[in-house]
């Protein structure tokens, strides 16, 4: 039995979400360029998104993680190696993803970076 007065019910979505965006990111050898990304997710503890993340912006919450994470994984890297190894840093990329959303109950299903584009 729920008390109206203390206490409600959240809905919270399990399904897997898509997130696209595109970020601008500096590659090692200081290269400017814009890299595009896709990233599936799901959450899958309910119990640690309602306490830790409340009713804010899932989404939200988890765009803001993926693009520090992006510019830090794509940066460690130059310009080449990141066009060469778009598999390999994306593998990067989630399991840091998934290490760091562990701790608000999402797990990050698989990244892909669709693209790059440097500024003309």
């Amino acid at each position: 039995m729920i008390n109206p007065v203390s206490q409600s019910i959240l809905e919270i979505n399990q399904q897997t979400r898509i997130l696209q965006y595109s970020q601008i990111c500096i590659s090692k050898d200081n290269v400017q360029f814009e890299v595009a990304v896709v990233l599936f997710y799901r959450v899958v503890d309910s119990l640690k998104v309602a306490y830790r993340m409340g009713t804010g912006n899932i989404e939200e919450g988890v765009k803001e993680i993926a693009v520090g994470l992006l510019r830090s994984v794509v940066g460690e890297n130059n310009l080449q190696s990141v066009i060469e190894n778009r598999t390999l840093i994306s593998r990067r990329f989630t399991e840091q993803m998934n290490r760091m959303m562990a701790y608000w109950g999402i797990h990050t299903e698989v990244t892909s970076i669709k693209g790059t584009t440097l500024p003309t």
